[in-house]
């Protein structure tokens, strides 16, 4: 190595102050430079699919996010959800909560066959209708002539058919019977008139009088108590499962399409900004700078004693051949 390279590497070992002034050069000038400059696109879907490797998010899901989880929920135990929240936003998330219009779920139209939630609700129906007729005089025509009043609807129906069963010995056996045959055909109507129920003026004021109600008692829960419930939910089983689905769609097509598209979008948006403009719109400039000064000075330490780094030193600083 040239007596120049020995100067130069011994200079910067022993003079402090000039050691950190090349890293502050070099860190501002990496801050100086745009978003855009410092992210391949391509380069950075590659990586992200070749990470994607199932026993790589394996331990990652094993080393990390259950653990996570496990402190999460540790950490926030006697904490109130409405003490996580800034003052003024329970307020405003109240009003979200009471005035937002629940999801259609029109995707689930059909998914289930109609006869298995028959069969599920029917004797459901039937016993309620059976405990109510057992409470009431006139268990005979009395009652079914009174039913019968409420004109073509279910239980109207239900009223005519009754008391053209009803009558002589066996009541009770054909009480069982007309309540059956009415309990099937129930279902429908059910949800139709809860549906005609939560769309009414008194209805929608019912509905949000229960919301608010449940967004206070969410309020006033123990976070940790809401996490620990929502715990009982199968989470080993659905972590052990992650990796691979993870895996399977990042290094697909359609996964790699995804990671590019949501890298672009945030490209367009802060592409054009430096470093320091990102730093300092998130009030955070002179903390990360300094952390990336004292990293950049430990590493170059590291440098300053390391054999190759002295020998390209000595290449760089010596006569060229």
């Amino acid at each position: 190595m040239s007596s120049d390279a020995n100067a130069a590497l011994g200079r910067l070992r022993d003079d402090l102050g000039l050691r950190r002034e090349g890293v502050s050069l070099v860190v501002d000038a990496l801050l100086r430079q745009k978003v855009r400059d410092l992210v391949d696109v391509s380069v950075f879907v590659d990586v992200v699919s070749r990470a994607a490797e199932v026993a790589f998010l394996e331990r990652l899901t094993r080393e990390h996010v259950e653990p996570a989880v496990a402190r999460l929920l540790e950490g926030l135990a006697g904490t109130t959800v409405g003490a996580l929240l800034p003052e003024g936003e329970g307020e405003a998330l109240e009003a979200l909560v009471v005035d937002a219009e629940p999801p259609t779920l029109s995707w689930l139209a059909d998914a289930v066959d109609p006869e298995l939630v028959r069969q599920l609700f029917a004797p459901i129906w039937q016993d309620v209708l059976v405990r109510f007729v057992r409470r009431l005089p006139g268990l005979g025509g009395g009652l079914a002539g009174a039913l019968s009043s409420f004109g073509g609807s279910s239980i109207g129906r239900f009223g005519r058919d009754t008391a053209a069963k009803l009558g002589g010995a066996k009541v009770e056996e054909k009480m069982q019977s007309a309540t059956s045959d009415f309990a099937k055909g129930l279902t429908q109507e059910v949800r139709e008139a809860i549906a005609e129920r939560l769309t009414s003026e008194e209805g929608r004021a019912l509905d949000q009088a229960m919301r608010r109600q449940i967004h206070q008692r969410i309020l006033e829960t123990d976070a940790a108590v809401i996490l620990r419930d929502l715990d009982r939910l199968p989470r080993a089983a659905f972590f052990e499962r992650l990796p691979a689905i993870v895996a399977a769609n990042l290094r697909g097509d359609l996964g790699r399409a995804i990671v590019r598209r949501e890298v672009e979008a945030f490209l367009a948006v802060e592409g054009d900004k430096t470093g320091h403009q990102v730093l300092e719109e998130a009030s955070s400039g002179p903390q990360v700078r300094a952390y990336l000064r004292v990293q950049a000075e430990s590493l170059l330490g590291i440098l300053l004693e390391d054999a190759a780094f002295a020998e390209w030193i000595g290449r760089w600083l010596g006569p060229k051949d």
